[in-house]
C-alpha cells in the first residue's frame, strides 16, 4: 500500500504541490548529482594515476580496509589499530564492498558518490519548505561551497561518507519520524567519534520544542553512550599512548575532563580565540559562500556548534581552512539553515510591493556567490592547473617502474606519494615520520621496525621536506646510513629505491673520494666562491635498462674549502634562443652527504638520472648547471679558465643534445 503524498505549501508561492509529482527542476537536481559524481570521480582517478595524493590519509584508510579483510584492522602507517585513530564501526561493513574493487580508487569513487548524493538530498530537504527554483538554488549553494570540492579532492576521509546520512537524519528529525531519525543517527555516529555530539544537541532541541520524551531521552542516551564508548573505552585501550589528540587542544587541557571544563577554567583563552582574526576569517569562509543567509536560521545550526567550536579552538590551523575535509560535517546543517533563511526572507516579502525586487535580489546574490566561490576558492580553479603541470607521463612511468621492483608483501617504508599504491600489505610505514622523528599527532620517537626490507623515498617530496632542518636531515642519514645497511636498487631523478643489504652501498648514486675515477667526458673546471668546483660532467642516455626519456648525468664535484652551506645544483635546459625550457633544483649528494659535512679537498662522483618531460621542444637543447644556497636564497656564480664554459648567469655550459633521440 503506497503512502499518501505529503502536501507542502512552499514559501513564496500559493500553489500546493506534492512530492509524488516531478518537475523539470527535480530532474535537474538528479542531473547535477550525477554530473558531480562523474566529474569528481574522473578527477580523483586522474590524481591517483598521477601520484598526486601527497598526504597519508588515503593510504591509511586503504591499508585499514586491506587489514580488515586480511588481518585485524591494525594500521602500521599510524602504528595503531584504526579504532585508536577514529572510531569507525561502519568500516567493518564497508570492507565487503571494498573487497569487490580491491583498490584505493573505490574509496575515492565512494567519496564522490556520497558528496554528489548530497546535492540531491540538499535539494530534497530544501524543497520541503521552498519552491523548486529556490530549492535548487539552495542545493547549488551546497554544490558550490568550496568545502565540498576541496574535501572531495583532498585524500579520502570517512566523514565525507556521513554527509548523505546527516541529510537523512536532519530530514527525519524535521518530519518527526522517530524510528528513521534513530536509524540514521546510529549510521551517522558510526562514521566518526565526534558526530554523536550533533545527535546530543538535536535531543536538546527536541526538549526545547517540547516533543515526546522518546525524542529527548533515547537519542541523548545513545549519543552519550556512543561518545563515552569511543573516548573512554575503545580509543584509550587501543591507542597505547601513540596518538595524542588532546595535543591540538593543549592550551585548553590535557584530557577530556579538562577540555569540558575549559570554558570555565580557561575563559580568557576561549574569549580571545573566538574573537580572533582567524576565527572571523573562518566564519567568513563557512557562511560567505551561502551569502550569510544561514545566520538567519541560527537555530538550525545548533547541532553543528560542537564542530564549529572544535575547528575554531583547535591549534591545528587546517581545521579552519576549506582546503581540507573539516567543513563537510557542517554543510547539511548549513543547507537547513539556508533553507530557513530563504523561507523567512520570502515570507516577509510576500504581498509587499517590492516582493519581486526582493526575490530577484536574493537570486542574484546567490548567483554572484556561486561565481565568486568558483573563481576565488573552488578547487577547480586553485588546483587543476597545478595537477596539469605536476607530472608528465615520463614521471609516472618512472614511479611505476620503481614500484614494480618492490615485492608485493615486502615490509616497506615509503614517501607519501607512493603510500596509496603500496597500501595493500601488512607492513607499510610513512617515511615522513622517520624524517620528522615522531608519529602522527604523537610526541613519541618514531622508529621503523628492523624487519623492513625496502625503502622507496622521493627526496623531493613536498610535504616531507617542507619541514626541512638539519636535525631532520640527520634523521634521514641516521636511518639510511647509520642505523642499518642499505644498497641502492634503482633510482630515477631524486626518487630512490633502497633494499636491505649486508653492507651499505650507495655507489649507484655517488662515490666519495673514489680511488681512481674515470675522467669526465666534458671538462668544466667551474669554481664558485672559491668553495665548490664542478670539475666536469659525463652524459649518457637510457642506460641500465632505463626508459629512453632519462638522461644519465655523472657529476665530478670537489670542495676546495670547508663550508657551512647546504649547496644545491640547478640542472637547466636552454633552447637555441637562450630561453630556459626546464630547470631541476636538487641537493648535491641526494641529502645523504650534504656539502656542509664534506672535508676540505673531498671529491664526489655523483650519478643522477634526469627525467626529461615529454613537452620539451623538439630541437637541440643545451644542458647547463648552476649551484646555489637555498637557506640563504643565494645563487653562486661559476667561474672557469676554460673559455666559453660559463654563461652570463654564472652557469656552467655542459653540452647540447637532441631530445628527439
Amino acid at each position: 500500500m503506497s503512502r499518501p503524498a505529503i502536501p507542502v505549501r512552499p514559501a513564496g508561492g500559493t500553489a500546493v504541490r506534492t512530492f509524488d509529482g516531478r518537475s523539470r527542476l527535480d530532474i535537474w537536481a538528479w542531473v547535477l548529482a550525477g554530473v558531480y559524481f562523474v566529474f569528481f570521480s574522473i578527477i580523483s582517478r586522474f590524481k591517483y594515476e598521477q601520484f598526486f595524493y601527497g598526504d597519508q590519509d588515503l593510504a591509511i584508510h586503504a591499508q585499514t580496509m586491506w587489514s580488515l579483510l586480511n588481518a585485524d584492522g591494525f594500521c602500521t602507517i599510524l602504528g595503531v589499530h584504526f579504532f585508536a585513530n577514529h572510531f569507525i564501526p561502519v568500516f567493518y561493513l564497508l570492507r565487503y564492498a571494498y573487497a569487490l574493487f580491491d583498490s584505493p580508487l573505490f574509496l575515492l569513487y565512494l567519496q564522490s558518490f556520497a558528496l554528489g548524493t548530497g546535492v540531491l538530498l540538499a535539494y530534497r530537504l530544501a524543497r520541503r519548505r521552498l519552491e523548486p527554483g529556490w530549492a535548487l538554488l539552495v542545493a547549488l549553494s551546497y554544490l558550490f561551497h568550496p568545502g565540498i570540492g576541496h574535501a572531495n579532492l583532498y585524500e579520502f576521509h570517512q566523514t565525507t561518507l556521513a554527509v548523505p546520512f546527516l541529510f537523512l537524519m536532519i530530514d527525519a528529525f524535521g518530519r518527526r519520524r522517530f524510528v528513521w531519525f534513530t536509524v540514521w543517527a546510529l549510521v551517522v555516529m558510526s562514521f566518526q567519534e565526534n558526530l554523536p555530539l550533533a545527535v546530543l544537541v538535536m535531543a536538546g532541541i527536541a526538549y526545547w520544542e517540547k516533543r515526546e520524551v522518546k525524542w529527548t531521552v533515547l537519542p541523548a542516551v545513545i549519543a552519550v553512550a556512543w561518545f563515552g564508548l569511543s573516548f573512554v573505552l575503545v580509543k584509550p585501550k587501543l591507542n597505547e599512548a601513540q596518538i595524542d589528540f588532546f595535543s591540538i587542544y593543549s592550551h585548553l587541557g590535557s584530557n577530556l575532563t579538562e577540555l569540558a571544563l575549559s570554558p570555565l577554567t580557561k575563559t580568557s583563552v576561549w574569549i580571545s580565540t573566538l574573537l580572533s582574526k582567524d576565527t572571523w576569517i573562518y566564519f567568513f569562509r563557512v557562511f560567505g559562500p551561502m551569502v550569510f543567509i544561514p545566520v538567519l536560521g541560527w537555530k538550525d545550526l545548533l547541532p553543528a556548534l560542537p564542530f564549529i567550536l572544535q575547528h575554531t579552538m583547535s591549534l591545528r590551523w587546517a581545521e579552519r581552512s576549506y582546503l581540507y575535509h573539516y567543513y563537510v560535517e557542517l554543510l547539511p546543517y548549513l543547507v537547513l539553515a539556508t533553507t530557513t533563511g530563504v523561507s523567512a526572507i520570502l515570507a516577509k516579502a510576500r504581498g509587499h510591493r517590492e516582493e519581486g525586487l526582493v526575490r530577484k535580489a536574493l537570486a542574484f546574490a546567490f548567483i554572484v556567490s556561486f561565481v565568486a566561490s568558483s573563481i576565488l576558492a573552488s578547487p577547480l580553479t586553485t588546483s587543476l592547473d597545478t595537477y596539469e603541470k605536476f607530472n608528465t607521463s615520463e614521471f609516472v612511468r618512472a614511479r611505476l617502474a620503481l614500484l614494480a621492483q618492490v615485492p608485493k608483501d615486502a615490509p616497506t617504508v615509503a614517501s607519501l606519494r607512493f603510500l596509496p599504491r603500496l597500501a595493500h600489505r601488512k607492513e607499510l610505514y610513512s617515511f615522513h615520520n622517520v624524517y620528522i622523528g615522531v608519529g602522527t599527532l604523537s610526541t613519541k620517537a618514531y622508529a621503523v621496525p628492523e624487519g623492513v626490507t625496502h625503502a622507496l623515498i622521493d627526496l623531493k617530496d613536498q610535504i616531507t621536506f617542507s619541514m626541512q632542518s638539519r636535525d631532520n636531515d640527520q634523521r634521514l642519514r641516521d636511518f639510511l646510513v647509520k642505523d642499518r645497511s642499505w644498497r641502492v636498487a634503482d633510482s630515477a631523478g631524486d626518487m630512490v629505491l633502497f633494499e636491505k643489504a649486508d653492507r651499505t652501498d650507495f655507489s649507484k648514486l655517488f662515490e666519495v673520494n673514489p680511488g681512481s675515477p674515470k675522467a669526465p667526458d666534458i671538462a668544466l673546471k667551474a669554481i664558485a666562491n672559491d668553495e665548490m668546483e664542478l670539475e666536469g660532467v659525463s652524459l649518457g642516455i637510457g642506460d641500465q635498462g632505463h626508459h629512453m626519456s632519462q638522461l644519465l648525468l655523472t657529476f665530478h664535484w670537489k670542495l676546495h674549502k670547508k663550508t657551512e652551506r647546504r649547496i644545491q645544483s640547478a640542472i637547466t635546459l636552454v633552447d637555441p634562443r637562450g630561453r630556459t625550457v626546464y630547470e631541476d633544483w636538487r641537493d648535491i649528494g641526494y641529502r645523504l652527504r650534504p656539502t656542509y659535512e664534506w672535508a676540505e679537498g673531498d671529491r664526489m662522483v655523483e650519478r643522477y638520472w634526469l627525467i626529461l618531460p615529454s613537452d620539451l621542444p623538439k630541437e637541440p637543447l643545451e644542458l647547463r648547471v648552476g649551484i646555489g644556497d637555498p637557506e640563504k636564497v643565494e645563487f653562486l656564480r661559476f667561474k672557469s679558465k676554460i673559455e666559453g664554459r660559463i654563461d652570463p648567469n654564472g652557469r656552467a655550459k655542459v653540452d647540447t643534445f637532441d631530445p628527439t633521440y
